[in-house]
């Protein structure tokens, strides 16, 4: 089975509640972006985030500290619609810097 961990970013409390939400459900651990300093013991990321000008709180340095072979996924909390293209390419854009 594979090593598992939530991480979230939030500005106003949102994503922290579902994040908390969501580990009690699957019983997985959630800490702040803010407090992870290494994610070589994990396979798989859940990433929760506020969603702000097309960029994710924290996610640009979450994914500084994973390697290709882990796992990321990546759910947003805001007001942008996740399933237009615009704003999933200014997403991705925003990680890389």
């Amino acid at each position: 089975m594979k090593k598992q961990l939530i991480i979230y970013g939030s500005r106003y409390g949102s994503a922290r509640r579902y994040a908390e939400r969501l580990a009690e459900m699957t019983g997985l651990e959630a800490v702040e972006y803010k407090a992870v300093k290494d994610l070589g013991d994990y396979d798989r990321i859940v990433y929760l985030g506020s969603l702000y000008a097309g960029g994710v709180t924290g996610l640009k340095q979450t994914v500084g500290k994973m390697s290709p072979q882990q796992e990321l996924i990546v759910a947003t909390v805001g007001l942008a619609d996740p399933t237009d293209a615009a704003n999933v390419a200014h997403i991705r854009q925003s990680i890389k810097g």
